[in-house]
């Protein structure tokens, strides 16, 4: 084949295109071992803790954090905190921002969308919380606040 220029143009932007798919071929994996990596974490604490009650594996197994929990528990359903409150004695609040960035509070929660009956509101179920409070008490879960709005 003879190398003219239409055939370098050509070969150059093959090559830039075939970069394009390796990497995004290569984040899309690394999203998924991400995913797979954070189930697996809690599916293998619920195994090497078989002692622990039923209660406790099905909140861990759902993502949903209960009083008795331990800080390492909450770690591992939600992770590393956005802001820790030191309380008297050994008394902490993590808290837990799950606004995303850039986004404006009016955009995430109006109260219109939610139900009016007589005097309160009825919010969904599915709603997405935008913030966790984890109130921890001796390094146990004492109180868990989903807070919808602001």
């Amino acid at each position: 084949m003879r190398r003219t220029p239409t055939n370098r143009v050509y070969q150059f932007c093959k090559r830039k295109s075939m970069k394009k798919t390796f990497f995004r071929c290569a984040a899309y994996l690394a999203i998924i071992c991400s995913i797979i990596c954070c189930q697996s974490t809690q599916k293998n604490y619920v195994k090497e803790n078989p002692e622990m009650d039923a209660k406790k594996k099905l909140a861990i197994k759902t993502g949903q954090v209960i009083n008795g929990m331990t800080e390492k528990e909450v770690e591992i359903i939600l992770g590393k905190p956005t802001f820790v409150e030191k309380r008297e004695g050994e008394q902490q609040r993590w808290i837990y921002r799950l606004v995303e960035k850039g986004k404006n509070l009016a955009e995430v929660y109006t109260p219109e969308s939610s139900f009016p009956q007589g005097i309160a509101y009825i919010i969904p179920f599915y709603y997405r919380p935008l913030e966790i409070r984890v109130d921890i008490c001796d390094k146990v879960v004492c109180r868990v606040e989903e807070i919808l709005s602001f």
